[in-house]
C-alpha cells in the first residue's frame, strides 16, 4: 500500500476501490461501523476544517470542494455510529495496515 499523501486521482481511486468497507466494524470490539470511505485533505489543519464542513454539509464532495486549496489528499474511514454517539475517522492506511498484518499472520 502506498502511504499518503496521495494525488487527488489516486485518492479517488483508492476511495472507490474500498467502498466495500462500508458496513464493516470500525474497530475490533466496537459496535461502531464504517459509514463512509471518503477523500479528504491530507494536512491536519485542512483535514479538521474538512471534517467540520462534512458534518455541516453531510456531503464529502461538497465539503472538499468548498474549502480545498491543496494538492495532497488522504482517504478517510468514517464512523458516525449512533451507539458511540460521535464521529470517528482515521486514515485508510491504518485499516489496510491491519488487514496486511492479519494476512501475514495467516500465511
Amino acid at each position: 500500500m502506498v502511504h499518503p499523501p496521495f494525488s487527488y486521482a489516486l485518492a479517488q481511486k483508492i476511495c472507490e476501490n474500498y467502498q466495500s468497507l462500508v458496513g464493516a466494524p470500525y474497530e475490533e470490539g466496537s459496535t461502531a461501523v464504517i459509514d463512509a470511505v471518503i477523500v479528504s485533505p491530507y494536512d491536519s489543519a485542512s483535514k479538521s476544517r474538512f471534517i467540520m464542513l462534512y458534518l455541516v454539509l453531510n456531503d464529502a464532495v461538497d465539503a472538499l470542494t468548498s474549502d480545498c486549496s491543496t494538492n495532497e489528499y488522504d482517504v478517510l474511514v468514517i464512523s458516525g455510529s449512533i451507539n458511540d454517539n460521535r464521529l470517528q475517522y482515521k486514515s485508510i492506511r491504518h485499516r489496510l495496515d491491519l488487514i496486511q498484518i492479519r494476512m501475514e499472520e495467516l500465511a
